[in-house]
């Protein structure tokens, strides 16, 4: 790896993980052969996980709104450039507010949890799964068709259709989804998500 300038390396020992920086260059001698490398290695595990953070929603660990802002101007980016139809889903939660007011937020907070196990079941792996606050998500759908948003749009109807077994109730919501689609609804990301 010598020559390399600066990379990053995820490093296993003993079921340990440590995320490194490492940097490296050739030592020469006077002619300008190669006599050997020099090899720095930094942890930087705890900065990894602070931007993790940075970048996450603590009660559900789904992408937060900054994450939004960052990931859909990039996925939004990769589908004007190949030419593919981008769909974004913006969920609302019926019911949450009476259950967060009746049973307390507590409550409120395993409903979110075990709503956001239920979108992520209902979405690929290379969408994003957003919780902007509150009881609101977004869904961006990458290379999706309006055709395709419409399935996923109803998968998650379904999905959250099935009662929710918290603390001995059996607790119900919906959602109000919104969809728009690139290229027929917005020509940037900002205004298609609003």
């Amino acid at each position: 790896a010598a020559g390399q300038p600066n990379y990053q390396v995820l490093f296993n020992f003993q079921g340990i993980q440590r995320h490194l920086n490492v940097s490296s260059s050739l030592l020469h001698n006077e002619r300008g052969k190669v006599i050997g490398a020099v090899v720095v290695a930094r942890d930087i595990s705890e900065s990894k996980a602070f931007q993790e953070q940075a970048y996450r929603d603590p009660l559900t660990n789904l992408a937060n709104r900054r994450m939004l802002e960052l990931e859909g101007e990039l996925l939004f980016a990769n589908c004007v450039r190949s030419n593919q139809p981008l769909s974004l889903l913006y969920l609302d939660l019926d019911g949450f507010k009476s259950i967060n007011d009746r049973y307390g937020h507590k409550t409120g907070d395993y409903l979110l949890q075990y709503t956001s196990e239920r979108l992520r079941g209902c979405v690929r792996n290379h969408d994003l799964l957003v919780r902007l606050g509150g009881d609101e998500f977004v869904v961006v759908l990458p290379n999706a068709s309006r055709e395709r948003a419409l399935e996923v749009s109803e998968r998650i109807r379904n999905s959250l259709a099935r009662p929710f077994g918290i603390t001995g109730e059996q607790l119900t919501v919906s959602a109000s989804i919104g969809l728009a689609l690139y290229p027929d609804d917005a020509r940037g990301f900002g205004e298609l998500l609003e």
